[in-house]
């Protein structure tokens, strides 16, 4: 009988993250905490539920993301050459690499985990002095790879400022605002401004196997999981540094394996060294005990959760397409950008609304000087930094 209630639970987790994954602003790891409120909850069965959601969300998310737009902080960096592939009708492909990325990367994260369960937990002494510096690194990394220095460094300070005032305020969910507002709100803008249809988008998945790529993000997933605030923008960034340019379809495929890849590492450092790097570890933790029995199985989760995420993306994808093309895109992303506001305003109240606006104005200035939106992510480098450097931001 518990082994048929985790299947089941496995597979509500499955229908739970289509959901949150499809609606636009909302993230699973949200609903994971929220349904943390509820103690009766706390058995393994529940921790394969949010497992499940958690990796299916971060297949699904890419369908909003590179259709119109409205992404979670996880894959925000998609929507550029999402969209470049989205107006060459190529929507589908775009998907179908992020699909790819997901289930290549996640797989090779699996079969690595004996080399990264062994290096997690001999060296993790190193950690807490490592992090920061990696951190700054990668900041500086950022700024050195742009042409428009001066123009970045303002954006990136002005973010951090902004991410300091919001992240130290007593404001409900205050990623959600900054993220809508960074990332979502100038590509639905842009989006609205546009009039004609999207071009006919091709309708079969033709996406082709890009495994350096893969490979690649499942080396880069295995160190996101260890340092926080570098996510999958950062990492493109490190993959670029790391393989030199990379076209957009290699470019889709390890923001897609880095957004999968970095969950399942997620799981090893939460029972290694017991650190928490994303919201469904921070769930995991409150609701098991890091032994080993757990921790396979959650394993085992995460690999069915793979197979079945990526053939539900793929069916929805095809669905999703065909219904965009029947509807008006600048009246559905002014649709969803009425979703967001309605949404920040319910999550993080009038001040939620008014930290959007800030980082959609900071946003669209940076935009119009030609720096990459991954540089606004510098809402919770700063942030981080200071907090590794003894800077209280309570």
């Amino acid at each position: 009988m518990k082994l048929i209630e985790e299947l089941a639970l496995l597979f509500a987790g499955t229908i739970a993250g289509i959901f949150t994954g499809l609606a636009p602003g909302i993230h699973a790891n949200t609903i994971a905490l929220v349904a943390l409120s509820f103690p009766e909850n706390r058995t393994t069965g529940f921790a394969i539920f949010v497992v499940s959601m958690a990796i299916t969300h971060s297949f699904l998310d890419a369908i909003p993301s590179i259709l119109f737009g409205a992404p979670s902080s996880d894959m925000a960096e998609s929507i550029l050459p999402g969209h470049k592939m989205l107006l060459k009708g190529k929507a589908m492909e775009a998907i179908g690499h992020t699909i790819f990325g997901g289930v290549a990367t996640g797989t090779l994260v699996i079969i690595l985990m004996p080399f990264m369960y062994s290096l997690i937990t001999n060296y993790s002494q190193y950690f807490s002095t490592a992090i920061p510096a990696i951190i700054l690194f990668v900041a500086i990394g950022m700024i050195f790879s742009e042409k428009n220095r001066k123009e970045t460094i303002a954006t990136m300070v002005l973010s951090g400022i902004l991410g300091i005032a919001v992240l130290s305020s007593a404001m409900q969910n205050p990623i959600l605002p900054l993220v809508t507002g960074f990332f979502a709100v100038p590509s639905l803008l842009e989006a609205m401004a546009h009039k004609d249809s999207i071009p006919e988008q091709e309708k079969k998945l033709k996406a082709r196997a890009r495994t350096g790529a893969a490979a690649l993000g499942a080396l880069i997933s295995a160190f996101v999981s260890l340092v926080p605030a570098i996510g999958p923008s950062q990492a493109a960034f490190i993959a670029k540094k790391l393989k030199g340019k990379l076209s957009p379809r290699e470019y889709l495929t390890i923001i897609g394996g880095v957004n999968t890849g970095n969950l399942i590492a997620s799981i090893v450092a939460l029972f290694t060294i017991e650190k928490t790097r994303t919201g469904m570890a921070v769930a995991l933790k409150q609701i098991v005990q890091t032994d080993l029995h757990t921790f396979l199985i959650l394993i085992a989760a995460s690999a069915a959760s793979l197979g079945i995420a990526a053939i539900a993306a793929q069916k929805i994808s095809e669905a999703s397409i065909d219904a965009m093309q029947k509807i008006s895109y600048p009246k559905a992303s002014a649709a969803i950008l009425a979703f967001l506001f309605l949404l920040t305003l319910w999550f993080s109240g009038i001040l939620g609304v008014v930290a959007m606006l800030s980082a959609s104005c900071i946003a669209i200035a940076g935009i119009k000087t030609g720096i990459r939106r991954s540089n606004f992510m510098a809402f919770l480098i700063v942030p981080t930094l200071l907090v590794y450097f003894g800077i209280n931001l309570a």
